[in-house]
């Protein structure tokens, strides 16, 4: 698009979150929760078109996705055949949704659309640790 100047990346972004401390004797539970809103304005060059027999376009992406995180951290201190032991065991679900359209970029101005997808995206990680101290200064750690 040359000689237009309207090229342009636009991202409109709200982020919340919250992480709350629980302190039950010798657990600590951690809980932490995260969203993210985002809207993607860019006008660039289609970077699969470079071909001498397909001439160059131009497109306008426009994304709108939403990512939900949530944490559960648990931590118990205590003892193990005597010796000072700390567990620690971490879950953490995620989703996030992405609505992507595509259209034409026709001297700076949205045309016709060319793409959609709906990208849905699950992760779960679980994640666990202990940690055996075998003296003051010296400790085994093992993780799954």
């Amino acid at each position: 698009m040359p000689g237009t100047g309207k090229w342009k990346r636009n991202i409109d972004q709200l982020w919340i979150a919250s992480k709350t401390n629980f302190n039950l004797d010798y657990n600590i539970l951690q809980l932490s929760a995260f969203y993210a809103k985002k809207k993607l304005f860019h006008s660039i060059v289609d970077l699969f078109c470079f071909s001498p027999f397909i001439p160059t376009t131009f497109v306008e992406i426009d994304q709108h996705s939403d990512d939900y995180v949530i944490i559960a951290r648990l931590k118990h201190s205590g003892e193990l055949f005597g010796l000072k032991n700390e567990l620690i065991v971490i879950a953490s679900p995620t989703f996030g949704n992405n609505d992507d359209k595509r259209f034409r970029n026709i001297n700076g101005n949205r045309g016709a659309m060319t793409n959609r997808y709906n990208l849905i995206a699950y992760n779960l990680e679980v994640y666990s640790e202990d940690i055996l101290h075998v003296t003051p200064e010296v400790a085994v750690i093992a993780g799954l």
